[in-house]
Parts: structure tokens; C-alpha cells; sequence
């Protein structure tokens, strides 16, 4: 299996920060931090062996998230890194998964009534509700996670598996620690 780290860039500051320092895009101190730290997680996420690392293209962001996946950002990236592969995620989440065939993870018996004869399913079946009941969105423990990623494995074989995460919106040394516990404790098992 395939591992991507996909996170939303967004420019790292408290709730207080934003309030205080709105439209807080106009600061580009916190953009070069922004820069800084997707770097730092882009490299984390290469050593500990993912294969890509990739940023929504434009959207999905608030105040102080406003930027996507511009080229300028994706090639800092490649040059702090030098083997992962690094894009944007250009289309909605359902979009996405349905299109890197993810939708058939969390496929159904009831499904094979609706849509018969093996038909793919479409992307307004992917809603968070199926993702949870199916195990998709994997959160808890590391020993819960393994548990429910070893049935996700045994179920639906997945060729890429997503970790998401919030830089900018959570500090980075907690968003650091999760990655690398996921890099030595969970990744190895499935690559």
C-alpha cells in the first residue's frame, strides 16, 4: 500500500492571532512560517516513507487557510524534499476518493442491489456516515488504528491510503509527534 500525507496549508496562528491580526494573509511573517512548516512535515512525511504529500488546490479554506496548492508552494516543497512526490488535490474529497477508486473501500452488501453487476460506486455515496461505519476514518489509538487499518486491508486491499492533517490550526510540535508515531508505529506494517 500506498501512503499520501495530505494537509491544508494554512497560516499558522492561534484563534486570538487571527481575531487580532485579520485579514491575517497581509503578514508575511506567517507566511514564511506557513512555507517553513509544510516543508518540515514534507520532509517528516518522506523519511518516515510516504510516497506523496499533496494540498487541496484551492479550496476548503477559511480565514488565514486562503492559499491552495499554488505552484510556487509545490516547488519549495520538491526542493526541500527529494524523492516524494508533491501536488495539488484539485477536486472535492468525495471527487477524490471516488476518482482514485477509494469509494470501493467502503463498499456494502446493500450496495450490489442498488448498483448491480459491479458498478463503481458514485461520489454522492461518499458521505462521512459511510466513511465512520465503514472504518475509513480511522481515529483513536495507535493500537485502533492498526486494528481497524489491518480490516480496511483484509476488506478492500487499498493501493494508497490518505493521512490528513491540520497544519496551521494545531500546533506543529503535536502535528509532528502524530506523523512520526504514525511513520514508525503504523506505516511500516502495510508498505
Amino acid at each position: 500500500m500506498k501512503f499520501m500525507y495530505f494537509f491544508y496549508p494554512a497560516l499558522p496562528a492561534t484563534i486570538e492571532e487571527r481575531k487580532r491580526l485579520r485579514p491575517i494573509a497581509r503578514h508575511s511573517e506567517y507566511w514564511q512560517k506557513m512555507f517553513a512548516e509544510i516543508a518540515e512535515l514534507s520532509r517528516i512525511a518522506e523519511d518516515a516513507g510516504f510516497e506523496a504529500v499533496a494540498f487541496p488546490e484551492h479550496h476548503l479554506h477559511t480565514e488565514g487557510g486562503e492559499m491552495g496548492s499554488l505552484p510556487l508552494l509545490t516547488q519549495y516543497v520538491i526542493s526541500q524534499t527529494s524523492r516524494v512526490k508533491v501536488g495539488p488535490i484539485g477536486i472535492g474529497w468525495k471527487q477524490c476518493l471516488h476518482f482514485f477508486g477509494f469509494t470501493e473501500a467502503f463498499r456494502s452488501p446493500e450496495d450490489d442491489m442498488k448498483y448491480p453487476n459491479k458498478q463503481l460506486l458514485p461520489p454522492s455515496e461518499c458521505t462521512m456516515e459511510r466513511l465512520e461505519r465503514a472504518d475509513f476514518a480511522l481515529v483513536g489509538t495507535t493500537s485502533d488504528i492498526r486494528r481497524k487499518m489491518d480490516q480496511l486491508v483484509e476488506n478492500a486491499s487499498p493501493e494508497w491510503f490518505i493521512w490528513q492533517s491540520d497544519q496551521g490550526y494545531v500546533p506543529l510540535e503535536y502535528v509532528k509527534k502524530v506523523l512520526i508515531r504514525f511513520g514508525k508505529q503504523i506505516l511500516p506494517h502495510y508498505v
